[in-house]
């Protein structure tokens, strides 16, 4: 480039020509736009007109650049002033600045304003209006091209897919292919991708995904992030890792996108240390820097639990946008550190950004899941009357809740009237929720008739307010509500729980009754067990089950989406076995088996039947074993003002603080066991656990309870797979 620079600058006489060629080298050699405008106003000081060339060049190089936009507006008032707004070349760059600007009004008035449409100019406009959602406003540009008799081409087409990523439009996306077919062009990269891309989003044409992956000769990075990336928008968290690990095997590189695009397959499945391996290739790529990238790492390590280093990522990215700040927020507030959230969105203002509604969004979660009411009101308020931004379903949902939670029951009633939101389902549902945690039956009863009026094919309605009359021991009305679920043609929607052994991650659907059939080893072994003890062989029983516990975890962790929780139990067991006295001979155990019984009858939970076959059966001692009772004494973990604290906050619905409390207690517990401090008996133990578990039910045992609780295991360096289950 300088020496490109030296001899145009040793030229005796320069036109307009000349100006283009060293404006547009100095473009495409330092994607800047520095030295360009540089070389453009010295033209302009030489008394030489640009023409549709320079301009073109010029608007072009202001695509993608926020900081550029002023640029891309004045060159556009050069456009107009020397009369080349109407050109084809000149038109399309502008409609390409505005529609990566978002700016979609200025887009089209550009796009009007071409005399001439090439197909060029009408393949950015149609990306344009795909990239901003508009759907039937491409396909009349589409129309509108072939109206003229203007060929498309790949480009044109993988534009239209971009619109039919929803399942509801797949028709639509069929058509096009056909179309894509017809033409000769279903090899073509471009089109290919394009149309992984959307069957891979839709779940029920996964395979179609596939197939067309696998017939697309020389799949480019595109190619895998496309599949990737669709996988991931669809839910499929374990078939978007294949493929990635796949495409690392035949020796493709990761950009930016994939990246972006497999960290939260990593952070959905809780699987830490895979991302981390993944965080290195990006740190080894030089993607680490990339703020895309950037905000995955740190929003992965939030979801898997790890907030030093989600914030350590957020305070050493070089570049930072709104969806940084906004991740930040909304990962302190589902940890339970709500006054740390609201702290980090006050402090945005100061650093040049400005929230938008998820960001406020996130901040109202936070209030709603820390207690912190009152900031919560304030914030919205700021939302509204500060930032002027209007309030969307999920805000009202949240502030609801937020109130719901906090026993304001009638406040929050208050707050739907008064915002004339009553018609909308989404806040009845969370009044419902609300309901449920402090067992309002009449107000609950007037949420479940409202949803089942705006939406009679829900079945939550039904489930909640079950639940409502178990809690308050309505037994006929729970069973009347009930029936009425099976005769409406609804279903309960079916629970699933997890766990991880030895890095293997399987799942399990959790079955309306405990005893379905299992596997055939588990089967097997199981019935030999109680064949034993019910003889009165208890060594047999054990030396039986130790034989199972014994066996090739390899053969029976499979994929055991199928199977039930006892599947997932027995894994856990298999890899923790260990055997102690039996402990039934204990007042403690009659009393937590109960108690366990009762909460059988009160929530309807399966798991609480797993834990009570456990605790009946054989297996009890191995349970026990795994918590690390059943030998010596250990330190009390629970003060009277500690239960106060914990029951106070299970009653006003603030079921994370109650629940970091009980890990509290259970770290404790644990970290008693592993430093030997040996003071109370195996009873009074069973009395602790039996505290435990009524303060854990009380609030509801909740998915981020149950995250922090595999934390308060650790002293004891296993994994809570029969916590997994208690979900």
């Amino acid at each position: 480039m300088q020496q490109s620079l030296q001899l145009f600058e040793e030229m005796p006489y320069r036109d307009v020509v000349s100006f283009n060629t060293i404006i547009s080298a100095s473009f495409r050699t330092n994607g800047t736009l520095g030295k360009g405008i540089e070389l453009f106003s010295k033209m302009k000081r030489e008394d030489l007109e640009p023409n549709h060339i320079t301009l073109s060049a010029l608007i072009g190089a202001c695509a993608g650049s926020s900081a550029s936009m002023k640029l891309a507006e004045i060159f556009h008032g050069q456009a107009i002033r020397y009369g080349f707004f109407s050109n084809c070349f000149v038109g399309s760059s502008l409609v390409d600045n505005y529609g990566k600007q978002m700016k979609l009004k200025e887009a089209v008035h550009a796009f009007d304003d071409i005399v001439e449409l090439d197909l060029v100019s009408c393949n950015i406009m149609i990306d344009c209006f795909a990239r901003n959602g508009c759907k039937e406003k491409a396909m009349k540009i589409f129309l509108r091209l072939r109206s003229k008799g203007v060929e498309f081409d790949s480009f044109t087409l993988a534009s239209l897919l971009k619109t039919c990523s929803d399942s509801r439009d797949l028709k639509r996306g069929m058509e096009i292919h056909g179309c894509v077919i017809k033409i000769g062009l279903s090899s073509e990269i471009p089109t290919s991708n394009a149309l992984v891309t959307m069957y891979s989003k839709c779940e029920e044409e996964s395979i179609s995904a596939i197939k067309i992956f696998e017939r697309t000769q020389e799949p480019n990075i595109i190619s895998w992030t496309a599949i990737i990336s669709g996988f991931m928008q669809n839910g499929q968290s374990k078939e978007a890792i294949k493929f990635y690990e796949r495409m690392l095997k035949v020796g493709m590189k990761e950009n930016q996108f994939t990246f972006a695009s497999i960290l939260p397959a990593y952070s959905s499945l809780t699987r830490l240390e895979q991302g981390m391996q993944v965080h290195g290739r990006i740190i080894k790529s030089g993607f680490v820097s990339d703020t895309l990238v950037g905000n995955a790492l740190s929003d992965m390590y939030f979801k898997c639990g790890s907030l030093i280093e989600a914030k350590l990522m957020f305070e050493t990215m070089e570049k930072r946008d709104v969806v940084s700040w906004t991740m930040m927020i909304t990962g302190f507030g589902q940890h339970g550190k709500g006054k740390e959230a609201i702290d980090i969105l006050r402090m945005m203002p100061s650093k040049g950004f400005k929230p938008d509604d998820i960001t406020f969004l996130g901040g109202l979660s936070a209030c709603s899941h820390c207690g912190l009411v009152d900031e919560g009101l304030q914030l919205f308020r700021q939302m509204v009357d500060h930032y002027s931004i209007k309030p969307r379903k999920e805000h009202f949902s949240c502030l609801i809740d937020m109130l719901g939670r906090a026993g304001r029951l009638k406040e929050a009633e208050m707050f739907i009237q008064e915002t004339g939101v009553g018609s909308e389902v989404f806040v009845w549902e969370a009044l419902l929720g609300a309901c449920s945690i402090h067992g309002e039956i009449e107000l609950g009863e007037r949420s479940a008739e409202k949803i089942m009026k705006l939406e009679p094919r829900r079945n939550q309605p039904y489930v909640l307010l079950a639940n409502i009359y178990a809690d308050r021991g309505l037994w006929e009305d729970k069973e009347r509500v009930r029936e009425s679920l099976g005769m409406s043609g609804l279903k309960k929607e079916t629970g699933n729980s997890w766990i991880a052994v030895q890095r293997i991650s399987s799942t399990a659907l959790c079955p309306s009754t405990w005893a379905l059939p299992l596997t055939k080893d588990i089967d097997s072994w199981l019935k030999s067990a109680s064949l034993c003890r019910k003889s009165g062989s208890i060594s047999q029983a054990r030396s039986t089950l130790v034989n199972f516990l014994q066996y090739d975890p390899e053969t029976t962790l499979g994929d055991l989406r199928y199977h039930g929780p006892p599947q997932v139990i027995m894994a856990y067991l298999k890899q923790q076995w260990s055997l102690r006295e039996d402990l039934k001979r204990y007042e403690s155990f009659a009393r937590l088996q109960s108690f366990l019984e009762q909460q059988t009858v009160r929530q309807g939970c399966q798991v609480v039947q797993l834990v009570l076959q456990i605790l009946v059966s054989p297996l009890w001692p191995v349970f026990i074993g795994n918590l690390g009772l059943g030998s010596g004494h250990f330190s009390p973990v629970l003060d009277d003002d500690t239960i106060q604290v914990i029951s106070q906050y299970s009653v006003r619905g603030f079921s994370y603080l109650a629940g970091q409390y009980v890990v509290e207690a259970i770290t404790g517990y644990f970290h008693s066991i592993s430093i030997a401090a040996t003071t109370k008996g195996v009873d009074d133990s069973l009395r602790d656990i039996l505290h435990l578990l009524t303060l854990w039910f009380s609030h509801g045992a909740t998915a981020d309870v149950l995250l922090a609780l595999q934390k308060g295991f650790a002293y004891i360096d296993t994994d809570t797979g029969w916590l997994c289950c208690l979900r």
